[in-house]
């Protein structure tokens, strides 16, 4: 009786399944990766067809035992995709060299079909075709979100001067080279990008100019990354006013680099700061305490250890002018194990004008670690 029971629900499970709507059916698959996605069309012959009309594409490498596997796929998939369907959004994830061939396929398909979300994680070889790869997705009008992060690439990849992504609210740029006219020393190449709210620009280089510009209204969260082994960063300049949160990483070595916190900084209300003061050059410490005091409007503070102990080889630290954070709600420092002691007196300095502001103490690699991994 028990089995006839078992037997029962079973049936009912299929039939419920089947008797749903292929617009229900495929919408339910967009949660698979692509491959998963392509196999169920064994499972009967309804079935065989619906994976052509995927809005959503998500492949990646790791599920491929070679590459040339693959690469097959990836051709098969859209060459057999309905070409009528519409397509929002396509994710590549590839740990190794993508080939150029495939690589301009996939681009061009997305600009094709107008995609509103495109996320691509790859090699990329420092192969002068690679330069100009990517130009027409910085001029698909339909972009929402743009997140490309390019490994070992030499910053061959570079940008156009302007992009023109009237529909761009999130943007993450790594391994990119910004470039400007040839006739201005500048580059602000997000100027057409007037919905934009959240931009990472992670390890990305200046071909020519000297400045980067960062013109937005609409600019909420803004995080910058130059990973640990980039000495001469390029100077950047903010107009931001409606900026919330502000994220630096990386390394201080130069006693220029205050000027990439030039503008508006005064009312963001989150900051997280991961600097690596180069001690050997003097006056570092210095340039330090003036980026600290842009940013003393914050109510919320993240540091990592070496941050702190920045601060603390300051001249005649802990007899300085205090840095003036009186909102300060919390502050979080991040440090490689328990066993490593903060520097003393750093955070009593910095939390001397909000006493009861909340202090955590959690172990995490600083942000530059998170993301300049060259392996």
């Amino acid at each position: 009786m028990m089995k006839t029971s078992m037997h029962s629900e079973s049936e009912q499970e299929v039939d419920i399944i089947s008797t749903l709507p292929d617009s229900i059916v495929t919408h339910i698959m967009e949660f698979l990766v692509t491959k998963e996605a392509v196999h169920t069309s064994i499972l009967s012959k309804r079935w065989k067809h619906l994976w052509k009309s995927l809005a959503i594409l998500i492949i990646n490498s790791n599920q491929f035992d070679k590459a040339e596997f693959f690469k097959k796929f990836v051709l098969k998939v859209l060459q057999h995709r309905d070409y009528s369907s519409a397509l929002r959004k396509i994710v590549v994830k590839h740990n190794g060299h993508i080939h150029f061939h495939i690589l301009a396929k996939i681009i061009n398909y997305a600009v094709s079909y107008e995609v509103e979300q495109f996320k691509l994680d790859t090699f990329l070889r420092n192969d002068v075709r690679n330069m100009l790869l990517f130009h027409p997705l910085f001029y698909l009008r339909s972009l929402k979100r743009l997140d490309v992060s390019l490994r070992k690439s030499g910053w061959i990849a570079q940008l156009p001067v302007t992009l023109d992504l009237p529909q761009l609210v999130y943007c993450h740029l790594r391994h990119f080279s910004f470039t400007s006219s040839d006739d201005k020393d500048f580059s602000n190449p997000f100027l057409n990008c007037k919905k934009l709210r959240t931009l990472v620009i992670d390890n990305c280089n200046l071909s020519n100019g000297k400045i980067l510009c960062l013109v937005s209204d609409k600019l909420v969260n803004l995080t910058i990354r130059f990973c640990f082994y980039f000495y001469n960063p390029f100077k950047v300049t903010i107009y931001a006013p409606n900026l919330e949160a502000f994220t630096f990483a990386g390394r201080l070595n130069s006693t220029n680099n205050h000027e990439i916190f030039e503008h508006n900084l005064d009312f963001i209300g989150e900051a997280n700061i991961d600097v690596l003061c180069h001690s050997s050059i003097p006056g570092v410490e210095e340039t330090l305490k003036n980026w600290f005091r842009r940013i003393s409007n914050v109510h919320s503070l993240s540091l990592c250890l070496q941050t702190l102990e920045g601060l603390s080889h300051i001249p005649d630290f802990p007899y300085i002018e205090s840095m003036g954070f009186s909102k300060l709600k919390s502050v979080i420092v991040r440090r490689f194990a328990e066993t490593v002691p903060l520097p003393k007196g750093v955070l009593d300095y910095l939390l001397q004008d909000s006493p009861l502001a909340e202090r955590r103490i959690i172990q995490g690699e600083p942000l530059y670690s998170e993301t300049y991994d060259l392996t």
